[in-house]
């Protein structure tokens, strides 16, 4: 009869060569991905869930993971306002590995912040993203106001389930939380534009069944307290989304001197606390100011 303790080396040494074998090989087939071709079919289906992407650099990093040198963001409608993120790592969830849904989770310090972010392709699928102190200077701007210089720091969350065959139809949450946020001189088409102080603000956006509510989003402590509340009837075609919302501006002293042109082409008189107040109606592309 064979000794029992000889049995569970035999036993022991076994279970270590095939561990040994079955790690080589994952170590392998981890090193030797086609990496390019991972990353055309990262973009394909972002891309069809309304999100251009171009990934660029993609290969193996940390422990089974990979990393891009560049990941540039954009709104399919919008290619012109481009967020290009540098430094992140990417890996598969362990979920996306036991199941025909792949997960995937990506996390980087770049924007002069820190983003986390996770993407299952569920369904529906659902996007999870977090961000800490991003650098505001280093976020794209429309390109009618690329010409402001736009300082501060933004934290926030974002929680959505999209809807592949209308982006316009994602369901989620976004909050974010502005400090010390300043617009320098430039111009916007083509008009001056001063340099303001608009202070700490904060944005909370609930969107469903194809509409967004803007429940707020305001400035305060700063030269100019902005504040706005309102809907937006979305569209596949963004720009053509239909917004119809609230807007109140109260200047101090010093911005109704520097925006003495704003307020004089402003739809309403100045209240008697300060306040200018208006109507948001039109479309995204092509908003109007109206009377109160």
């Amino acid at each position: 009869m064979a000794n029992p303790s000889s049995w569970r080396r035999r036993v022991l040494r076994g279970s270590g060569y095939l561990a040994l074998v079955l790690g080589t090989y994952l170590v392998a087939l981890w090193l030797l991905l086609p990496y390019e071709e991972v990353g055309h079919r990262m973009e394909a289906a972002l891309r069809s869930r309304g999100i251009g992407a171009e990934v660029q650099g993609l290969g193996p990093s940390g422990v089974l993971g990979c990393a891009a040198d560049t990941v540039t963001l954009y709104p399919a409608e919008l290619p012109d306002l481009r967020w290009q993120l540098t430094g992140l790592n990417l890996r598969l969830l362990p979920q996306g590995l036991l199941t025909a849904e792949p997960a995937v989770a990506l996390d980087g310090a770049t924007l002069g912040g820190e983003i986390e972010a996770t993407a299952r392709w569920q369904q529906p699928p659902r996007i999870d993203v977090r961000w800490q102190d991003l650098l505001l200077a280093k976020l794209p701007l429309p390109p009618a106001a690329e010409g402001l210089l736009l300082t501060g720091r933004v934290s926030g969350t974002l929680q959505a389930d999209a809807d592949p065959a209308s982006p316009a139809r994602a369901d989620g949450t976004l909050q974010a939380e502005l400090r010390d946020v300043a617009i320098g001189a430039g111009k916007v088409q083509g008009i001056p534009v001063p340099a303001v102080r608009l202070g700490d603000g904060a944005l909370l956006v609930r969107a469903a069944d194809g509409k967004m509510e803007i429940e707020d989003a305001e400035f305060t402590n700063g030269d100019l307290e902005f504040s706005f509340t309102g809907s937006i009837i979305l569209r596949d075609d963004l720009p053509r989304s239909l917004i119809n919302g609230m807007l109140t501006l109260r200047p101090n002293e010093q911005a109704s001197e520097d925006l003495a042109l704003l307020f004089a082409l402003f739809p309403g008189p100045k209240g008697s606390d300060g306040r200018y107040t208006a109507r948001v109606r039109g479309s995204l592309g092509a908003p109007r100011l109206l009377k109160r």
